[in-house]
């Protein structure tokens, strides 16, 4: 999908359609990067995440329509043509991580980008990676079963492209989700033409690519936490005509809702056999979603229905609802705090649009299939403990003395193991 001028316009509402007429150059800056970015989420294959919902250049446009909407019209007056460029971009942005190729995961993870990092994050990205294969190899069963769906070992990486396998594809999409906030912060501010790229944001200021970054970085980050670093190097409030903490709030609150039935495809599932159980789940749950609209008697709600055919679904989707109105409650008082008593300015507007989830999981769901309720067996866990280990090692303390001493040998020996892995790569062995 090729973003327009005419496009834009049928997103946006009346009263802002002026600012994309008027401000050209700041929107066709915008317009140029966000179909760079389409032109390589079409490209990419999405190759670590086969088996995600959609987060194609489809998935950013939505990101961007439902942040639109979460504007409270008194905002209109206050958002600048600087705003809905930077919010287009950081829409585009914020999942751009998950499109790397195995030949760019390669570059990111063999090479030193040091003088294109962020100044947030002092670990390089090869250092990111090896502690994160560290954790891999102690990955515990439950885990193991929710990336691979199964309990087998963890695979070394590969040093071409070719030889990567899906089980390889699996362990990179898992450290690719945990980091993409931060590789889209990275990429925008000029990782893209170290990993083979076209300058994503070619025309935007050094300024406004780090903002980009950071404001599609936040999504995967406590709002709050990101102050220090806006007051350090910008405004909370306002810089040159961008409201940075805005900003952030509708990209975040834009991307959580993004859970239609559209995103996950039946025939796409069909096709294609998903093999991680966390991944089954999520295009289960997507699909159950039938309805999202704010066409309600309570104009400040957003009302969604959903019809789940299992209990872990309907817990999936309760916990994603209620997660999503907390993210809502914290929005409105982060801008409250920010811009509440900027009324000379007038950035006291500065408002969200929506104030409460309405929804039939939320409402006394009913179900003929399964009984809408989290039940589980639960034990006392220190007896249980005594239980379990009384009729291996007996009471005696000398036996937990020697679990103790084996531990720690256990422990040195992996000490020496990484020392030694990390003097390898030191050494370019």
């Amino acid at each position: 999908m090729t973003l327009t001028l005419s496009f834009l316009e049928s997103v946006l509402p009346e009263q802002l359609i002026s600012l994309v007429k008027t401000d050209s150059s700041h929107i066709t800056n915008a317009i140029n990067s966000a179909n760079r970015f389409a032109h390589w989420f079409q490209q990419s294959g999405i190759p670590f995440f086969k088996s995600y919902t959609d987060h194609s250049e489809h998935h950013s446009m939505d990101v961007f329509g439902s942040a639109i909407d979460f504007v409270n019209p008194i905002s209109y007056d206050i958002i600048s043509a600087e705003d809905i460029s930077i919010l287009i971009s950081a829409c585009y942005c914020h999942d751009c991580g998950m499109h790397i190729t195995e030949q760019q995961f390669l570059a990111l993870v063999n090479q030193d980008h040091k003088s294109l990092y962020n100044t947030l994050d002092k670990k390089p990205w090869p250092e990111q990676w090896r502690d994160y294969f560290q954790e891999a190899k102690r990955f515990n069963q439950d885990t193991l079963i929710g990336i691979f769906g199964d309990t087998e070992h963890i695979p070394e990486l590969p040093t071409k492209p070719i030889d990567f396998t899906d089980r390889h594809r699996l362990l990179v999409g898992e450290f690719l989700r945990r980091n993409h906030p931060r590789l889209a912060h990275d990429i925008a501010i000029g990782l893209d033409v170290k990993l083979g790229l076209p300058p994503l944001l070619d025309g935007f200021s050094a300024r406004n690519k780090d903002l980009v970054g950071f404001i599609a970085r936040s999504h995967g980050e406590n709002l709050r936490s990101n102050f220090e670093y806006i007051d350090r190097e910008y405004n909370l409030r306002d810089f040159n005509r961008v409201h940075i903490v805005f900003l952030m709030g509708l990209l975040r609150l834009a991307d959580y809702a993004q859970i239609q039935a559209t995103r996950a495809p039946r025939l796409k599932m069909a096709i294609h056999k998903i093999g991680s159980p966390i991944s089954q789940r999520e295009w289960r749950v997507h699909q159950s979603i039938i309805n999202i609209t704010r066409t309600h008697d309570d104009p400040e709600a957003l009302l969604v229905e959903s019809r789940p055919l299992r209990v872990t679904d309907y817990l999936r989707v309760k916990d994603w609802l209620v997660d999503l109105q907390g993210e809502i409650d914290k929005t409105w008082a982060v801008f409250g705090e920010i811009y509440g008593r900027q009324t000379t300015s007038g950035l006291a507007n500065l408002q969200l649009s929506i104030r409460r989830i309405r929804s039939n999981i939320l409402d006394r769901f009913s179900s003929d299939l399964f009984i809408p309720e989290k039940i589980a067996f639960k034990v006392s866990e220190p007896e249980m403990l005594s239980l379990l280990l009384a009729p291996l090692y007996g009471d005696h303390p000398g036996y937990g003395i020697r679990e103790l001493v084996q531990n720690a040998r256990d422990a040195v020996l992996e000490a020496k193991s990484v020392g030694a892995t990390h003097l390898n790569h030191s050494q370019g062995k």
